[in-house]
């Protein structure tokens, strides 16, 4: 069984920053893949650089780590290496729900493999994955509310059809 960790971090709702950073980075060491903003990386690891913060969270080299760009896309961390994917260009109504369509979207690529599957995850498929999840971010991005947002796979899969890079 894989676990997967998305923080979500409230800056403004923590007391005790130092401690609440360490004991992400005590379950961020636990979990299988691994989902930040930039924003919530940058608060983590303290710095801005995307590969520079990645790197000093010391995750294990069969998680995979994956960060939300934006409308810049997305990142992923795997097998010491990175990956990305640029975002889609979209008008954008809101951004709530972004970030969890984009998970919600990874997980459920992801969710059918074994566990020998996973851990031979290569960069073409990641890559796909990544495309997936950005897509399905995108539609959010268009949309009013947060769950009444999210798209179906079946949407995300037209999204990709009529924006072919």
């Amino acid at each position: 069984m894989r676990t997967s960790f998305d923080p979500n971090v409230r800056k403004n709702a923590v007391v005790d920053h130092d401690t609440f950073r360490r004991k992400l980075r005590e379950i961020m060491r636990r979990v299988d893949i691994l989902k930040l903003s930039d924003e919530d990386l940058e608060y983590i690891a303290g710095k801005g650089d995307v590969e520079k913060a990645v790197e000093s969270l010391e995750v294990g080299r069969d998680e995979l780590v994956l960060v939300t760009l934006g409308s810049k896309g997305a990142r992923a961390f795997w097998r010491g290496r990175f990956i990305g994917e640029e975002g889609f260009k979209v008008e954008v109504a809101e951004t709530t729900g972004c970030g969890d369509s984009f998970m919600a979207a990874v997980i459920s690529r992801l969710y059918s493999l074994s566990d020998e599957r996973f851990k031979a995850l290569d960069f073409e498929t990641l890559g796909g994955i990544l495309r997936f999840a950005n897509a399905g971010a995108a539609i959010v991005a268009t949309r009013y509310g947060a769950a009444n947002a999210m798209p179906s796979g079946s949407e995300i899969g037209e999204f990709l059809q009529s924006h072919r890079r």
